[in-house]
């Protein structure tokens, strides 16, 4: 489908939303509303900005799995992927009422996580031990020039050598600390 035209119809979605919501809370909107309409825009521009951020990191991080599938993939519980995602072993990201998981990570053929993740996430965390999953994510399927244009999932997935893909993210994590 065409950009616009889905902006289109989540515009309209937005207002058929927002339209039954201010219906039918109106008299409690009256009290919390301001009357200045640049405060007015900027809460318009903000829920746009709310409702498209899911969209946009989705796009920037490629396909992904919850925790449900992940767990059922590597034949392990979900307590158990929570304690490998803290412990860095695995990369979790942030999802709505569940945890998502880049695809990238899993080896297909052996039913693991590819022992390198364990390696990037430890070098991120290095770096900045606050560094959000989603910075991460969004680093390892953007082309890199260090990896000869490809992403450092493609370079993996690829079964290239695993330490130009350590470097990089280290290169990566310093600009990030700096």
């Amino acid at each position: 489908m065409d950009v616009w035209h889905a902006v289109k119809i989540i515009d309209q979605g937005f207002h058929e939303g927002i339209n039954d919501l201010a219906g039918s809370n109106a008299n409690a909107l009256e009290t919390v509303l301001s009357d200045n309409e640049d405060d007015l825009l900027r809460l318009g521009r903000e829920a746009a900005a709310a409702a498209l951020a899911p969209l946009l990191w989705a796009a920037a991080v490629g396909e992904t799995w919850n925790t449900t599938r992940a767990a059922e993939f590597l034949k392990v519980t979900r307590q158990a992927l929570y304690k490998r995602a803290q412990s860095g072993s695995i990369l979790a990201l942030p999802g709505r009422g569940t945890s998502e998981f880049p695809v990238w990570q899993f080896d297909p053929e052996t039913r693991l996580v590819r022992h390198i993740v364990g390696s990037i996430v430890g070098a991120f965390r290095s770096a900045d031990d606050q560094v959000s999953p989603l910075v991460i994510a969004s680093w390892a399927t953007a082309p890199n020039v260090r990896l000869e244009g490809l992403s450092p999932a493609q370079w993996i997935n690829d079964g290239r050598d695993e330490n130009a893909v350590l470097t990089a993210a280290r290169r990566a994590a310093r600009g990030l600390a700096s």
